[in-house]
């Protein structure tokens, strides 16, 4: 979400923020506690279907302006049928409709991930998975599970995973970001994911490490996000170098770029200039957000040729 689009709907609604600077220091969090707070007043100033067309082409077109040929963001219907009763179909088809445009102008796909929101319940999240299941195949490739580690463990979702599998659904989970490396390894068990996001701390328990490298589970891994939200403490001990050099199939990827002032660029120049990265080495991290695509086969080669174009360019260049 770009910062002048979200201040246009701020001022439509309240006149206290007038200034991208006085949105950056409304949006400004020191812990965990008040990234939620911050979150949720965000999601406070989206209160119309038209909010959610305009800003998924806004966001899509920003990606493409940055070089990014492939999305799966997630996107959770929830935090606003709670604030302001829209539906979660009229919020997916919404950002389908402007998903769509971006895609005619530049070329860029997507596929959008619906997080099932753990904190709301199994039963909220079943019902959910109904709302949305006649998306599947029309832009709609997975379910997700946000929210509360700690308060909301995977297990009790595992009826509602199943179910979503059965029904031709890519399944992820928020697991072992704030939560230990059970997080992640309850989250493989019971939910069948596919794909971890963030799974940071699998670094903990080196069986589970072993474990992630061995079954090739991808990690969607957002440093700037760990530091800046306190999961890890600084970026001397995020631990991506050392899952990667396990072997574990980890991506790079921002996380919200409003919050966190980190596009995907930003996140890939630091893993050069700061986490230990070779050149060479980016090319992979990308090749393995490519094989962690929840894409068909054909789509997902004809992914890894675009990028495989990209990095001979750039060396070409160089």
């Amino acid at each position: 979400m770009a910062l002048p689009w979200l201040l246009e709907r701020v001022r439509r609604r309240e006149g206290g923020v007038a200034s991208l600077e006085a949105l950056r220091a409304r949006l400004a969090f020191g812990t965990f506690d008040e990234f939620i707070e911050r979150w949720v007043w965000k999601c406070g100033f989206l209160d119309r279907y038209e909010d959610f067309e305009s800003l998924a082409e806004s966001v899509l077109d920003a990606l493409a302006g940055l070089g990014v040929v492939h999305v799966e963001p997630s996107i959770s219907p929830g935090d606003y049928e709670k604030a302001h009763g829209l539906r979660a179909p009229g919020v997916v088809e919404a950002v389908l409709r402007g998903m769509e445009r971006a895609t005619r102008a530049h070329g860029i796909t997507c596929g959008l991930v619906v997080d099932l929101i753990r904190n709301h319940g199994p039963a909220t999240a079943a019902r959910r998975l109904e709302e949305i299941t006649p998306y599947r195949g029309q832009g709609v490739v997975a379910v997700g599970l946000g929210g509360s580690e700690v308060e909301y463990p995977p297990g009790p979702f595992a009826e509602v995973y199943a179910e979503a599998a059965r029904r031709g659904f890519h399944r992820t989970a928020h697991a072992g970001e704030v939560a230990g490396p059970g997080s992640i390894r309850e989250a493989l068990d019971t939910l069948g994911v596919e794909r971890i996001d963030h799974g940071i701390r699998a670094v903990e328990d080196a069986a589970l490490v072993a474990r992630l490298a061995r079954e090739a589970v991808p990690l969607a891994v957002c440093p700037t996000s760990n530091v800046r939200t306190g999961a890890v403490s600084d970026y001397d001990a995020h631990p991506l170098r050392r899952l990667y050099d396990a072997g574990v199939r980890v991506t790079v990827n921002s996380d919200d770029p409003t919050f966190f002032g980190a596009s995907v660029l930003d996140e890939l120049e630091l893993c050069l200039t700061t986490l230990g990265f070779a050149p060479g080495e980016l090319a992979v991290l990308t090749a393995n957000a490519a094989d962690a695509a929840f894409l068909d086969a054909t789509a997902r080669e004809r992914l890894r040729a675009r990028i495989r174009s990209g990095w001979a360019s750039l060396a070409g260049r160089a």
